[in-house]
């Protein structure tokens, strides 16, 4: 984990500001996490409504040939230029099909027509607007745009990352989906942004900073990014870190509630005492406690202590003393092997793939600091907070820090992009100081001090070589950090919109959170719980023959002692519905469904797909209660806060569509 850590600090931009692990985020998400997440289905198609003779849209694909786009400018540039000015619309039509299959055929040059992809799906109407069916997410529409505002195109690939990221938010359900919604707030971040740039936002010390600060953070990612480009998977890895976490023991645990008594009995085997005839006695003696498991338990589920002590243990062996909570656990190895688990296979293979990628980039961190750094070694060696410890026993940090203000040697210097960068001893103890936000007034802790001050060091060397790196491989030219820096102006803009033309204006009162609490008391009520009893059925005839019974009155205890085609009670598909009293929000979605009809004394059918029938009794239904206005005061507040800033952005929105021409071009009905 410290290579992470460190890539983490990379970001810091320690010259102006306090240092904090998490600048970088988890896991490298800007670029080495971007395959992550669940991707939608890529043969999506929406229809697109283009203007025919806008510049926008001539570079469009109205139809693949061999997989090569024919656009929309290649058939408008064709047609005659009274056809252009023409307000005949079947004239149009006419020619700009002419033209197109002219063009499909001089493509195929003899081929087949299966070859031939066409997108026009529809004819072109009198303001000259053609439709056209889409695959969303296909590389020759990434420019094509889906709407505009005041002359700004947003593209396709805009949209479709965002729906992605959407789809990914919502951990994969599809019903969540919602891209008209999405559109409309991209429109909506335009207009703002249109408008927060006019206001002179993006004018503003604040902004330029923030944007600065990202731009050479992320310059830093590409250059890593870049690094690990084609790296592969080591299969050997994958396979050894696969056989570790899915491996499986059966194990005989033994549970003490005292520590001597546990370590009593480790000394006892350690003597030569008789495994199973120590334990026996002790548990006759009321000190132990529990005994064989004759199931397997993957280590995954072990806690990590005793899996990670069990995977190199021999058959027979028995561990050393593990506190649990408590108590003090013992146990046995009586056997373990391996399990077949698709799952732990892919967990496997991240782990695998995470260590890869940090290994390499923490080499390439190296590689750059090795060319680029000139150290003063005297300095380097001088400035130790282990060796102060050693000297000084008593030291506080304080103390160390103290004498390192006084040096004001070159600890090191970094010459790149022309220009000289250097750090005094005294700089790198001042940053050092800045990390311990609770003083240093504190014992010293050397090793760790000296770890936090290379950490500084070396993102500090990292920033300044590395963006002259990106620099000069030309990272700073490409069109993904570009649009990434673009999308990031533009959503801050979008924020501080937000909070000076929306926030600023909102004054809550306690008349009115608490009238929302009183409108909306079932949102703040706690959810109706249910005490059940449950028959499974092998087959639904059987089951539905029960539930008739029990619908005409009869007793439950009666039905369940007089029905045919009971399930096994040991099945282990068996769902267990009679833990307590359980909230009606934690059952699966048909009771939800049907929560309407659930009273106490009435029954149900639930199918588990593709396994068992039950018929669920309600032996008593509690209804919600409303909660306390006081505790739930602050999400009310929270909740009505964000209603006034819905409210006042929609309200602008509708004001900068006059002051902005806004046109959609993508819809999603009839797709």
């Amino acid at each position: 984990m410290h290579v992470f850590f460190r890539l983490f600090l990379i970001g810091l931009f320690l010259l102006v500001g306090v240092p904090s692990a998490f600048a970088f985020g988890t896991g490298m998400e800007q670029g080495m996490d971007d395959h992550e997440a669940p991707a939608l289905p890529t043969d999506q198609v929406y229809t697109l409504s283009v203007p025919v003779f806008s510049p926008l849209f001539e570079q469009t694909p109205v139809a693949l040939v061999k997989g090569r786009p024919i656009t929309l400018g290649e058939v408008t540039a064709a047609l005659p230029a009274e056809v252009r000015g023409s307000s005949d619309p079947a004239r149009l039509n006419s020619k700009f099909n002419e033209v197109l299959d002219r063009l499909v055929a001089v493509r195929l040059d003899g081929g087949e027509r299966k070859e031939v992809e066409v997108f026009v799906n529809g004819k072109i109407d009198k303001d000259q607007v053609l439709t056209l069916k889409v695959p969303i997410f296909s590389q020759h529409f990434l420019f094509t745009p889906v709407a505009e505002v005041d002359g700004d195109a947003i593209p396709m690939g805009e949209f479709t990352r965002e729906l992605n990221a959407m789809h990914a938010e919502s951990g994969g359900d599809n019903h969540h989906d919602k891209p008209g919604e999405l559109l409309d707030r991209l429109v909506t971040i335009r207009l703002v942004e249109r408008e927060a740039r006019n206001i002179g936002f993006d004018q503003t010390d604040s902004f330029k900073k923030q944007v600065k600060d990202f731009a050479e953070r992320t310059l830093l990612y590409e250059l890593l990014n870049r690094r690990v480009e084609g790296l592969v998977l080591d299969d050997e890895e994958v396979d050894r870190i696969y056989h570790d976490i899915s491996l499986a023991a059966r194990l005989r645990s033994y549970q003490f509630n005292q520590q001597e008594h546990a370590a009593a009995f480790i000394q006892a085997l350690e003597e030569g005492a008789d495994f199973d005839q120590l334990i026996r006695e002790k548990v006759e003696e009321g000190v132990a406690s529990g005994g064989a498991d004759e199931d397997f338990v993957p280590f995954k589920q072990l806690r990590s202590q005793v899996a990670s002590h069990a995977k190199d243990m021999e058959i027979g062996e028995v561990s050393k003393m593990f506190k649990v909570d408590d108590n003090f656990i013992v146990f046995k190895l009586e056997d373990r092997k391996f399990i077949e688990d698709p799952a732990a296979l892919e967990v496997a293979r991240k782990i695998a793939w995470d260590q890869k990628v940090a290994d390499e980039t923490e080499k390439y961190i190296n590689e750059i600091i090795d060319e680029y750094a000139v150290f003063d070694e005297k300095a380097r060696e001088d400035f130790n907070f282990t060796a102060f410890k050693e000297e000084n026993p008593d030291a506080k940090l304080s103390d160390a820090l103290l004498t390192f203000f006084d040096d004001r040697r070159t600890l090191v210097t970094v010459e790149a992009q022309g220009q000289v960068h250097m750090m005094q001893v005294r700089e790198l103890a001042d940053k050092v100081k800045e990390t311990y936000f609770h003083g240093t007034d504190i014992d010293l802790n050397g090793p760790e001090a000296d770890k936090r001050a290379k950490q500084i060091l070396d993102d500090w060397i990292f920033r300044i070589a590395g963006k002259a790196e990106a620099l000069e491989a030309g990272l700073d030219q490409t069109q993904r950090y570009q649009l990434k820096v673009e999308e990031f102006e533009r959503r801050t803009l979008f924020d501080m919109f937000i909070q000076k033309a929306v926030v600023n204006d909102i004054k809550l009162t306690e008349e009115e959170i608490r009238a929302s609490y009183d409108d909306n008391i079932e949102d703040h009520s706690t959810p109706a719980m249910v005490r059940m009893k449950s028959l499974a059925f092998d087959r639904e005839d059987d089951a539905l023959k029960a539930l008739d019974k029990l619908k005409r009155g009869s007793d439950f205890k009666w039905v369940s002692g007089n029905s045919e085609g009971l399930a096994d009670v040991d099945d282990k598909d068996l769902l267990d519905f009679e833990s307590g009293i359980i909230s009606m929000t934690s059952l699966p979605r048909e009771f939800q469904e049907n929560s309407e009809n659930i009273r106490s004394g009435s029954s149900m059918l639930y199918s588990d797909p593709g396994k068992l029938h039950y018929v669920i009794f309600f032996e008593k239904v509690y209804p919600p209660e409303p909660k306390p206005y006081d505790q739930v005061r602050s999400q009310i507040l929270k909740e009505v806060f964000q209603k006034h800033v819905n409210d006042g952005l929609e309200n602008y929105v509708e004001q900068l569509k006059r002051h902005y021409p806004t046109k959609v071009f993508l819809s999603f009905e009839n797709n």
